[in-house]
């Protein structure tokens, strides 16, 4: 009994396996070849901020691979004067074909200094309540902290109906003139 379930599971995460790898790509890369780099990898939002995200560059490069880290992660060849880490997820890189490469910088916003805040945190009390209450206003990128219950147990805001009372309105002025008139 024990064995034909273990077969069952063996083969039902198998044909899981074929369906997930239908749509991964593989990407061998080696050290020189050139890509370019995807700056969207989890929100659809670019890094650099633009005044329309839907016609803001997908990939910015090409950009040269030193160097092969793990088996799904490459380092490339960044500008100096950019803040990024230069490793990489396949996922967010596009082998370039061809000679004939258009090349689009990183955006300027990459190359600013940033400030950097490191924390020593030390096992006791409740750390994010003391965090929150010294640094109200500081956010961790999009990893902001929302108090309170989440969206789909808030208290609904008071709906109005601003054209019922139009009407209302409109009506109240016709028996005011008609009252006025007679």
């Amino acid at each position: 009994m024990l064995g034909e379930l273990q077969t069952q599971l063996h083969r039902a995460q198998q044909c899981m396996k074929i369906g997930t790898d239908k749509h991964r790509r593989e990407m061998e890369l080696s050290v020189g070849e050139r890509v370019y780099l995807k700056l969207r990898p989890y929100r659809q939002k670019t890094v650099a901020a633009q005044a329309n995200q839907k016609l803001a560059p997908r990939y910015y490069g090409p950009f040269e691979v030193i160097g092969h880290v793990g088996k799904v992660a490459y380092r490339l060849r960044l500008p100096n004067n950019t803040s990024i880490h230069p490793v990489f997820y396949t996922s967010q890189l596009r082998k370039a074909i061809g000679e004939n490469h258009i090349t689009r910088p990183l955006p300027s916003q990459l190359g600013e200094d940033i400030g950097r805040v490191c924390f020593c945190w030390r096992l006791h009390g409740n750390l994010f309540d003391m965090f929150v209450k010294h640094f109200p206003s500081f956010h961790l990128e999009d990893k902001v902290a929302f108090l309170g219950s989440g969206i789909d147990r808030m208290q609904r805001p008071e709906v109005r109906f601003p054209y019922a009372r139009r009407k209302q309105n409109q009506e109240l002025k016709r028996n005011r003139s008609s009252e006025t008139s007679n």
